[in-house]
């Protein structure tokens, strides 16, 4: 099988890239996921610096796949006749050629050109070769290079910021140029790495300082903390005990903000009961509120897996576990007692976060927006009828779509 014999050939950090972007195709894995599987799966003696590379190449390839594609296509006479394997290999040869300046080139070409040819023989690693070489030269990885080339407006945008054309149809028709240009912009960009300090660890202030004095520090709130990719502290230990999570940096910053701005309310509605988490997901939010000291009594969702992470997250940050059950929040729940305050993150497009989510691209359509409103409205239904008189309920999205947001 080519795809075997071209990861045989690959240096350790491309092979485990190339594993994970195969797992995406051939099981439907979403890209964390995949990531995480093939790292998992790396020999105990793989570097630190082995493990950036893959994260980087897998992202990158994700997040630019048009705009790889694109270049690609440039440069072969019959595209169309390019097999799929030589052409998922060469997408990572040119982001790394294009946007990894610290890797020689030489070294680029030589590694994947070496790849093709155990998957395809010696002619096809020659026109990998010619090709490679040609694109290294070019200059294609600048906007002017493809703004010389894509006159019109709407081809530039979809290819540059490597959007499917529904999508970026989708931004410039219902932002205003400059926030289209904005949304766009940030999807290209690799998102800081977040990490939040449990402030119920025994050695909380000792552990702020150590993120603190980090290298690569970005920015910090409270106990929020955010680092450029690819540099931070070494978690291993602190993870272990249970004194720091990964999170992103922007949903901290979100709950942050949230729960500042209705303290009152919040106090308020905290007298009519505890707090309900109704679309829980792996449990980033409801352990936010229980090392806040929030009263969470109940938290949910419709994946087991999900809230299988959730229980474990629980027990390695020595929270309280409050009652986990798998549940539709889009339906009303007889509890034993009523929330007063009920929490819904809700599931959206996930449009404002294709930075972090760069798969998004690739599985989520048009079409999914109206479902995904509709359904949303009756979650929000669902979930009202069960508030008491004076009850809050937080409403959350992590999208860029009217539809799913203000209307």
């Amino acid at each position: 099988m080519p795809n075997k014999k071209i990861a045989k050939a690959l240096s350790p950090a491309r092979r485990l890239a190339l594993r994970a972007l195969l797992a995406m195709q051939a099981r439907n894995e979403k890209l964390q996921a995949a990531l995480n599987t093939a790292l998992s799966a790396a020999p105990a003696d793989t570097s630190r610096e082995d493990k950036a590379l893959c994260t980087n190449l897998v992202y990158g390839c994700i997040r630019l796949e048009i705009r790889l594609d694109w270049i690609l296509d440039q440069y072969f006479s019959r595209p169309e006749s390019v097999p799929l394997a030589m052409r998922r290999v060469m997408r990572m040869a040119v982001y790394e050629l294009l946007y990894l300046s610290h890797i020689p080139v030489y070294a680029s070409i030589s590694s994947y050109v070496g790849a093709v040819r155990a998957g395809y023989g010696p002619a096809m690693a020659g026109l990998a070769n010619a090709v490679l070489r040609k694109i290294a030269g070019s200059g294609a990885g600048s906007r002017a290079w493809f703004e010389q080339r894509l006159s019109d407006e709407r081809a530039f945008g979809k290819v540059w910021y490597s959007l499917p054309e529904w999508m970026f149809d989708h931004f410039t028709g219902c932002y205003p140029p400059e926030s289209a240009l904005a949304c766009m912009e940030a999807g290209l960009k690799f998102p800081p790495v977040g990490v939040r300090a449990n402030p119920l660890a025994a050695a909380y202030p000792q552990v702020c300082e150590e993120l603190a004095r980090a290298d690569g520090l970005l920015a910090q709130a409270n106990n929020a903390f955010a680092y450029a990719s690819g540099q931070g502290p070494e978690l291993g230990m602190m993870l272990a005990r249970g004194e720091v999570s990964r999170q992103s940096y922007a949903a901290q910053a979100a709950m942050q903000a949230v729960f500042s701005s209705i303290k009152g309310s919040l106090a308020s509605a905290l007298k009519s009961g505890p707090i309900w988490d109704v679309c829980a997901g792996q449990g980033g939010k409801t352990c936010w509120m229980l090392e806040q000291g929030l009263p969470v009594a109940a938290a949910s969702d419709t994946s087991l897996l999900r809230l299988k992470h959730l229980r474990l997250e629980l027990d390695r940050l020595h929270l309280p576990r409050p009652v986990i059950f798998a549940a539709d929040a889009a339906h009303p729940l007889p509890l034993r007692e009523k929330p007063g305050v009920i929490l819904i993150d809700a599931p959206c497009s996930g449009l404002g976060t294709l930075a972090r989510r760069p798969d998004i691209k690739l599985y989520r359509h048009q079409h999914d927006l109206a479902q995904l409103a509709r359904l949303q409205q009756t979650i929000l239904a669902a979930q009202y009828s069960s508030l008491p008189q004076g009850g809050l309920l937080i409403y959350l999205t992590c999208t860029l779509n009217p539809a799913e947001n203000e209307q």
